[in-house]
């Protein structure tokens, strides 16, 4: 999960990837900060701590999966977060 012009943005990558803040700032066109849970963890009120779905749009938070993800979890690019991907960085 990231922050972007005050909003939470979900991010959609494999465990052993990490968030390419330069390229999503490109994407967004506002700065892009890493977020701790305890600040989003609310936006998923039923989920434990660490568990919440790879499916922000569920809960009104828009998701920008990574392109390696987007066939291991199925997604199909709709709605204006999922026009365009984040790439991971290794």
């Amino acid at each position: 999960m990231v922050t972007s012009g005050g909003e939470h943005l979900m991010t959609v990558l494999p465990a052993d990837r990490k968030v390419d803040v330069e390229k999503l700032e490109k994407i967004t066109g506002k700065p892009v900060a890493v977020e701790s849970e305890r600040n989003f963890k609310g936006l998923f009120p039923d989920c434990s701590p660490g568990t919440m779905p790879p499916f922000g749009e569920l809960y009104g938070v828009p998701t920008y999966p990574g392109t390696s993800c987007q066939a291991t979890i199925g997604v199909v690019p709709t709605g204006r977060a999922c026009r365009h991907f984040a790439t991971a960085s290794s």
